[in-house]
């Protein structure tokens, strides 16, 4: 306190106080510092210009658009359960496995799993004898119906399309009924999925063709595409599962919107600008 008193009868002297430090800044540092309150205090003038409808028009706007931020959080949330169930189910119902087809290289075949699961996956909410009856019942189906299993039991396209399609009915059933869309969206991270690795194998093509042509663009070009296709998988499950910067900025833009239909904040706002102002003039006159 006995910094700003000397600066204080300074300035009333008529001496210069530009060079004067107080509170580890000179005091054109603090002059510089009341002239931007002084500009933030008068921005408050925008409350004036313009009329309390239009702000509670916004306020609703921002209430609205919260909700909406809400809602999609609990659907993302609800997604975080819903992929891992849907892989799990459809593990059970059809494997990827590998066949040696010479000394050093194999296939790999979308096989068809016949035998009963020996448990029910987490958060299904059906029972053993249950879930093994419905598996038992696609199972039947395809053997009956399809005619396109190799002695291998590898599966066409067709089946594999049949299959997943019982098994997104089955988790569809075990969700809430307000959920139940959200299977469809569930596919989404499993595409993502395929494309890195696609994105993947073409980079590495790209870099290998690079290397023995002695292509330093081909190789640098390949080397990129690997890392940018799984950017890209991440970046995609986080659009789709990650609900959290949903839930802090809907929470933020109804507490806006809420203050917003109310008077009394904005009585708040013109009182703390009006002292913002005071102090900034203060500052503003000692450092000239």
């Amino acid at each position: 306190m006995s910094d700003i008193v000397d600066v204080l009868r300074l300035w009333l002297d008529g001496k210069p106080t530009s060079d004067v430090v107080i509170w580890g800044h000179s005091m054109l540092i603090w002059g510089r510092v009341g002239k931007t309150v002084q500009l933030v205090a008068g921005g408050v003038v925008v409350l004036d210009l313009l009329n309390p409808a239009w702000f509670r028009r916004c306020g609703t706007a921002l209430q609205n658009w919260s909700s909406l931020l809400f809602r999609r959080s609990n659907e993302r949330r609800a997604l975080r359960q819903i992929v891992p169930l849907r892989e799990e189910v459809g593990w059970d119902f059809l494997h990827n496995r590998s066949f040696a087809t010479g000394p050093t290289s194999a296939v790999t075949w979308v096989v068809l799993v016949a035998a009963s699961p020996a448990c029910v996956p987490d958060g299904l909410g059906l029972n053993l004898d249950a879930y093994r009856a419905y598996h038992r019942q696609v199972i039947d189906h395809v053997m009956r119906e399809h005619t396109c299993t190799d002695p291998r039991n590898s599966t066409c396209g067709k089946l594999q399309e049949y299959v997943w399609r019982r098994v997104d009915e089955l988790v569809e059933a075990q969700r809430p009924p307000n959920e139940r869309h959200l299977v469809e969206r569930a596919k989404e991270a499993e595409i993502g999925g395929y494309g890195a690795l696609v994105g993947s194998a073409i980079g590495m093509v790209i870099l290998f063709a690079g290397i023995a042509k002695e292509d330093l663009r081909l190789a640098v070009t390949g080397a990129l595409l690997i890392p940018l296709s799984w950017a890209w998988r991440v970046r995609l499950t986080l659009s789709t599962l990650s609900h959290l910067p949903h839930r802090l900025l809907g929470g933020l833009q109804r507490a806006v919107g809420r203050d917003l239909h109310k008077p009394r904040p904005l009585i708040w706002l013109r009182w703390l600008a009006f002292l913002s102002l005071i102090f900034g003039t203060v500052l503003d006159l000692l450092a000239s």
